[in-house]
């Protein structure tokens, strides 16, 4: 099984990657840049480490609304009818950037399972309204706050609570979120 990358050799790559695309000279150069952005974004999509990483899910994100704005400017392009000197380069990207964007959206279960019922929609956000009705109603006195031990953490790229208390606690929070559901 190969060897996961790092979060810095991410970082290192997203960053070649979508530098050499803004700033690439030829049509041949803007090509591979944004296969190679396309390629990257199959590669985080699908690392198993995604669901648990703000950091990787950001880098996702990043490079996810760069191959979107590419798209655009090419479906505008192409709308205008504007004839770029290399008009099938430009047609040949655009199908490939589409087809592997709906792919890697298909096998890594779809946008929503990271952004919600659609990518760049803003669906609410209610995980600090969460936060304050768990501190209010399940043991006010248990919560940092209110000078107890628990915490609760909130990270809103996965809308995920991470929750330090006791079992009896846990107990309740899951209760509250089933009804919640």
């Amino acid at each position: 099984m190969p060897e996961q990358k790092s979060l810095n050799q991410y970082n290192q790559e997203v960053s070649q990657w979508m530098v050499a695309e803004a700033t690439a000279k030829t049509s041949n150069h803007h090509e591979l840049a944004v296969i190679e952005l396309a390629r990257l974004y199959g590669e985080l999509a699908s690392d198993s480490r995604i669901r648990l990483s703000p950091t990787l899910n950001q880098y996702r994100v990043k490079v996810r609304a760069r191959l979107m704005r590419v798209l655009r400017e090419l479906e505008l392009r192409l709308s205008r009818d504007l004839r770029p000197p290399d008009r099938s380069t430009s047609d040949r990207l655009q199908s490939t950037l589409q087809r592997h964007l709906e792919a890697t959206s298909r096998s890594a279960g779809g946008a929503g399972a990271f952004l919600g019922p659609r990518a760049g929609a803003n669906s609410p956000d209610y995980g600090p309204h969460l936060i304050a009705l768990i501190q209010r109603t399940i043991a006010p006195e248990h919560w940092k706050p209110n000078g107890g031990p628990g915490i609760i953490v909130y990270y809103p790229p996965l809308r995920l609570l991470v929750v330090r208390a006791t079992s009896q606690v846990h107990s309740k929070i899951r209760d509250l979120n089933n009804k919640l559901r």
